[in-house]
C-alpha cells in the first residue's frame, strides 16, 4: 500500500487539476439496438459482444459480465459448456464500458460513475430478451462483473427497470478489510476527488504483491500478454470499485431474485468464512452457496470448471419454465 501513497502524493504535487472524461462531457440520444457482434448502449455508445447459442428453442438468456482486466470472451468455456449440455440457454456476453475492449481508446481505465455499468447492463439485457420475449433471463458476473450483476439488479428495481430472473455472482469480493487499511482507503478518495482522471496501476494497489488467480501464476504478469490489457485505471473507477465491494453484503442480502454464488477455496479475494458470514447473515432460501475448495479466482477458466458449470446448469434447471 506504501506504493499507493507514493503515487497520489507524486500526483498531487505535479497535477493541480485534471480535464474532465470523455464520458463526463459526451451527449448522444441515439436509441439502444443489437446489431450483429455490437451493440448500442442508452447513450449511443458501441460496445461489443459474444454470443453462443444452442440447438432448438431458448427457453433462458444468461448475461454474461466480465472482470477487470477481461473480456467478453472469457465466457467461451461456458458457452462452449451449455452448447453441448444445456441446448436451451442462449449465453450472450458484453464487454464492459472503460475496460480494455472498449472502442473509445482513451476511456479505458477510467468510468465516471458505476451508473453508467448499470445502464448498459440493463440496455444489453433488454435488447438481448426482446429478441426471446419468452426466455428467463439470468445476469452472470464474474468477479468485477459480480459487482456489476448484484448493484445493478438494486439499481434496476429502484428505477422500475425489467429485473433479471436470477442472478449469479461467480468469484464475489464482498470485504476490502484485509486488502486496504483504513487511512489507505481514505486516501484513495481524496485523491480521487481532487484529481479523479489520475491513474495507478493494479500492481501499485497491491502494493507489489503477487496476486494468485491461477496455481502458480501471477495475474499482473499473466495480464500483460493480453492485447486487452490496460495498464492503469483513474483513482475514480477505483474508488467506486471499492465503495461496491464495500455495499455487496447489503446488495447480496436485499436482492430478492434467486441468487447463486460460486467461490473457489483458494480465491485470493474473499474467503470462505466470509462468504459463510453473508449467507447466514442474508436468511434467504433463494441464495445459494457453491463452494470449490481447489479453486481460485477465475473460475470460467479454472481447471474444475466442468464442475462449477454443472452446478450453473441445476441452478438454471431449478429456475423452471418460463
Amino acid at each position: 500500500m506504501r506504493g499507493i501513497a507514493q503515487a497520489l502524493v507524486f500526483a498531487l504535487l505535479t497535477i493541480a487539476c485534471a480535464p474532465l472524461s470523455v464520458s463526463e462531457i459526451k451527449v448522444n440520444k441515439v436509441m439502444p439496438e443489437l446489431l450483429a457482434d455490437e451493440y448500442v448502449s442508452y447513450d449511443g455508445d458501441h460496445f461489443p459482444y459474444h454470443r453462443w447459442l444452442g440447438d432448438g428453442k431458448v427457453d433462458t438468456i444468461v448475461i454474461g459480465m466480465h472482470g477487470i482486466d477481461g473480456t467478453a470472451q472469457d465466457f467461451a468455456n461456458l458457452g462452449e459448456y451449455l452448447q453441448k449440455h444445456r441446448t436451451g440457454v442462449a449465453l450472450y456476453a458484453a464487454d464492459v464500458r472503460g475496460l480494455g475492449m472498449d472502442p473509445l481508446v482513451e476511456r479505458r481505465g477510467d468510468i465516471h460513475s458505476e451508473k453508467e455499468w448499470f445502464r448498459d447492463l440493463a440496455t444489453f439485457s433488454q435488447l438481448v430478451a426482446a429478441k426471446y420475449p419468452a426466455a428467463k433471463v439470468v445476469w452472470y458476473g464474474e468477479s468485477m462483473g459480480g459487482l456489476i450483476v448484484a448493484h445493478g439488479y438494486d439499481f434496476a428495481k429502484a428505477n422500475s427497470w425489467p429485473l433479471p430472473d436470477a442472478v449469479v455472482v461467480a468469484a464475489p469480493v464482498v470485504s476490502l478489510d484485509d486488502k486496504l487499511a483504513g487511512w489507505h482507503y481514505g486516501l484513495l478518495k481524496v485523491g480521487a476527488l481532487a484529481m479523479p482522471n489520475i491513474k495507478v496501476s493494479l500492481q501499485t494497489l497491491a502494493g507489489g504483491e503477487p496476486l494468485e488467480v491461477f496455481e502458480g501464476v501471477d495475474h499482473h504478469d499473466q495480464v500483460a500478454q493480453n492485447p486487452w490489457h490496460v495498464e492503469r485505471y483513474s483513482l475514480r473507477l477505483l474508488v467506486t470499485l471499492a465503495e461496491m465491494v464495500r455495499g455487496m453484503p447489503q446488495a447480496l442480502s436485499e436482492a430478492a431474485a434467486p441468487t447463486l454464488l460460486l467461490q473457489g477455496g483458494k480465491d485470493i479475494f474473499s474467503t470462505r468464512e466470509q462468504l459463510r458470514q453473508l449467507v447466514e447473515q442474508a436468511n434467504r432460501p433463494s441464495l445459494q452457496w457453491k463452494y470449490y475448495p481447489d479453486s481460485f479466482h477465475l473460475l470460467l477458466y479454472d481447471p474444475a470448471r466442468e464442475e462449477i458449470f454443472a452446478d450453473l446448469v441445476t441452478f438454471l434447471a431449478s429456475l423452471g419454465s418460463p
